[in-house]
């Protein structure tokens, strides 16, 4: 097993094919004196970076510039990998040299729930498989498949809540319509949920946001299993 410290940087020989790789942990406070110590001519750089970690595109715009031929990936993580430890709010770079490989980048644009109430992808028949349902972080078909049948169920909850709120409200006896009004007041709750949990998406979904959103979905099924015992109860 090989460890690579921070700032360590290692020969690799696999088949005869010969990198160099140094790995760095950098943080808020240290990234300016860290990239400097890249020893190596990076020909691609792996980013593991922090959904909180405020200072990426500046990272990005000093790597462009000392490192114009390098390519340069990365994702957002919960939990940054360094060495043989997990560091939280920072950003795991990997410098890689490579004696003889080429790279070549190559992007490509994803559709997505944006201007359109069901996704091209949905409708593509051929995206239609089991193995494209199964595969959910590799395939865009089950995730979006996923959020058309989210935003359908909260359309059709809104409208149902909505007009039985609006029909029934005044027709129940009393513990009948606290439950009806706690269930619509948690559903609009949930809307601006949801709402604040998309406007605030940056490299991940917002932690605070969407536990919330999770949390008061929670409340609105429990209320409307007290609505459904209070009327069942009041009808016997």
């Amino acid at each position: 097993m090989l460890n690579l410290s921070d700032e360590m940087l290692a020969l690799i020989s696999l088949n005869n094919l010969l990198m160099k790789v140094q790995q760095l942990s950098l943080t808020e406070d240290n990234w300016m004196e860290s990239l400097p110590l890249i020893n190596i001519d990076a020909k691609l750089f792996l980013l593991f970076v922090s959904p909180q970690f405020k200072l990426k595109q500046d990272i990005l715009d000093v790597l462009c510039k000392n490192h114009p031929d390098a390519t340069i990936i990365g994702c957002s993580t919960a939990g940054e990998i360094s060495d043989v430890t997990v560091k939280d709010n920072t950003i795991s770079l990997t410098a890689i040299h490579f004696q003889t490989t080429t790279l070549k980048e190559v992007s490509v644009k994803v559709d997505d729930m944006d201007g359109s109430f069901i996704p091209d992808v949905i409708m593509n028949s051929s995206n239609w498989s089991l193995e494209n349902l199964k595969t959910y972080d590799s395939s865009l078909f089950a995730p979006a498949l996923v959020q058309f049948i989210h935003r359908l169920l909260a359309y059709i909850l809104i409208l149902l809540t909505g007009y039985a709120f609006l029909k029934y409200r005044n027709e129940v006896y009393k513990l009948a319509k606290f439950w009806l009004s706690t269930s619509f007041a948690l559903l609009i709750i949930q809307v601006i949920l949801g709402i604040l949990t998309l406007l605030n998406v940056e490299a991940g979904i917002p932690l605070t946001y969407g536990v919330l959103h999770q949390l008061i979905g929670l409340l609105y099924l429990i209320s409307l299993l007290f609505l459904f015992f209070s009327l069942r109860k009041r009808t016997n």
